[in-house]
């Protein structure tokens, strides 16, 4: 009991001083004023402009979008980042295509930062901490994102959103492209299928099989016989994603394919119920395509 009373109070010493964090940063850009940290973008010194961003965002006027969409393409990376990471903490629908140009800067904290403002506009979270509070713990949702989580079916997502994340999972930066395709499938993006799918076969594993996560959050067949190439694959986390993902999408003309995977898995000496436990090894649950001992579906 005494345990517990602690834990408790623990986490009540915690939201309020999250709670007070915040009210000291909205304080101290609301003494500064709006008007002023405007001005300040206009700076020739970029430690300025980047605490103007900062505290921009940390006031919360949404007003700022504009002004904070121009500093996006500031020669300063690390001025660019506090503009994309403020137009984040603004939760405002405004900011959409100016956090849909940067997921193509050259910088990867500044994509995966516009990445993370585009979906954490649907993908909200409750608690202290002020608007950029709320930025930062919905991302950080997003970033440790387990397969559930997923917009409610219906959800109306700007198509500029999707269209971005489908162009940025084709990024040569492997960890900006997994962002954009792990965002993709938690916004149910079907428009962003068919790029996806130019993507898929030639991608990095890592991206293909966020890629495939993608796919099975979406639910869109259209790309069933580009999926199926990747039954053949030499990852097995790829192939046990892959057959994953085809269970999901009721690609019964894949069968044959499947069978292939798991006749190879047999003249390789490997079992059965071992060709098995790869599938659910990359899945971490069970495969959809159900399998008798001999390996047929």
């Amino acid at each position: 009991m005494r345990v517990r009373i602690r834990i408790a109070l623990a986490a009540v010493l915690l939201v309020a001083s999250l709670n007070a964090v915040a009210y000291a940063q909205q304080k101290d850009a609301a003494t500064v004023g709006y008007d002023t940290l405007i001005a300040r973008l206009d700076s020739r010194d970029p430690a300025i402009r980047r605490e103007a961003c900062k505290l921009l965002g940390d006031l919360g006027d949404r007003r700022a979008v504009e002004p904070l969409g121009k500093m996006i393409k500031d020669l300063d990376e690390e001025t660019r980042f506090r503009a994309v990471e403020a137009l984040g903490g603004l939760m405002d629908r405004g900011t959409i295509p100016f956090l849909a140009s940067a997921t193509s800067d050259p910088s990867r904290r500044v994509k995966q930062t516009a990445i993370e403002g585009m979906v954490t506009l649907y993908v909200n979270t409750q608690g202290p901490g002020g608007i950029t509070g709320v930025f930062h713990r919905a991302a950080d949702v997003f970033r440790r994102s387990s397969d559930d989580l997923i917009v409610a079916p219906g959800t109306p997502v700007d198509p500029r959103v999707i269209d971005a994340l489908g162009k940025a999972a084709g990024d040569p930066d492997d960890e900006s492209a997994k962002s954009a395709a792990r965002g993709a499938g938690v916004l149910r993006g079907n428009a962003a299928v068919p790029e996806m799918s130019n993507i898929l076969f030639h991608a990095p594993n890592p991206v293909k099989i966020e890629i495939l996560r993608a796919f099975q959050k979406i639910r869109d067949p259209r790309p069933t016989k580009e999926v199926a190439m990747l039954l053949s694959n030499s990852d097995k986390g790829v192939r046990g994603q892959a057959a994953y993902t085809l269970g999901l999408l009721n690609a019964k003309s894949e069968t044959p394919g499947l069978h292939k995977m798991f006749e190879s898995g047999s003249r390789q000496r490997r079992s059965p119920q071992r060709i098995r436990s790869d599938v659910d090894d990359a899945r971490g649950a069970r495969c959809p395509v159900v399998l008798d001992d001999a390996g047929r579906s």
